[in-house]
């Protein structure tokens, strides 16, 4: 049996046939062959700087490497196991595109991704989507972060004492008990701030730790309040990002130029 459906836009070079499944565990053998691909929810944010690839979540193995595999195979849920694959099948995709070899994807013991040598890349999967994004080769980049999230999905207002700051709860308040749709849009704004800094010095950042300062329907701008590197670095630090929004679904993405590497 072959598993099929939608995938990103770029073409692949090689696929699995799916040789057996138990309990949506998946056993596989490796094919090669070209798999040609359809249209994207979102476009690439960097398209001079990135490769990337966006897809719907699904157990397609389609460029996924073996040792992902064995990694995905060990979550209990069969959505979480959709999830990883096409969130690595979308960074696969785009790193092909970008001219790296096809190595594995690992995990650090937070969960980060763990990122071959020399590639700097992103990955998110919410709302039933992926997608992936990768520096390509001789970019100026030392950071990026992309997060898709649900605009839909049901989340108790109080939560946002936690990830918007006083001054955020001011600008865009919460006027009934669900959770406003700026507060979601800047829920993933600070998730993909946290994925751009967070690998390059790991220094941890929370949500009082950004604040988003303005909302378009393409854009974001927002502020750093927390230093992010280990070296001394003046705060706040001015950024700003992309918005996109497909369906129910929010993509936000954000790069960092080596703008503070002479500080």
């Amino acid at each position: 049996m072959v598993i099929s459906g939608e995938v990103p836009e770029f073409c692949g070079c090689a696929g699995y046939i799916i040789m057996s499944r138990s309990r949506g565990y998946v056993k596989y053998k490796e094919l090669i062959t070209p798999i040609h691909l359809g249209n994207m929810p979102f476009q690439n944010p960097f398209p001079d700087a990135c490769c990337f690839a966006a897809d719907k979540n699904g157990i397609l193995l389609t460029n996924v490497h073996p040792l992902e595999i064995e990694i995905g195979n060990t979550f209990l849920s069969a959505s979480r196991r959709a999830e990883f694959f096409s969130g690595r099948r979308c960074a696969h995709v785009s790193m092909k595109a970008a001219g790296y070899p096809r190595l594995p994807i690992l995990r650090h013991h937070d969960r980060s991704p763990l990122w071959p040598l020399n590639v700097l890349g992103s990955i998110t999967h919410g709302a039933s989507l992926a997608a992936g994004i990768i520096r390509k080769p001789h970019q100026r980049l030392i950071g990026l972060g992309i997060d898709i999230e649900d605009l839909s999905r049901e989340v108790r207002s109080d939560i946002t004492r936690y990830t918007l700051t006083p001054w955020e709860r001011d600008r865009w308040p919460v006027l009934s008990d669900r959770l406003s749709r700026e507060a979601r849009i800047i829920f993933s704004i600070k998730e993909t701030i946290y994925k751009c800094f967070f690998p390059i010095d790991r220094v941890t950042l929370g949500f009082q730790d950004a604040e988003v300062t303005d909302i378009t329907d393409t854009s974001f701008k927002a502020q750093l309040l927390k230093n992010p590197f280990t070296r001394s670095i003046p705060t706040p630090i001015a950024l700003e990002g992309k918005l996109q929004f497909y369906e129910n679904a929010v993509f936000s993405a954000l790069s960092e130029s080596d703008r503070f590497l002479n500080w």
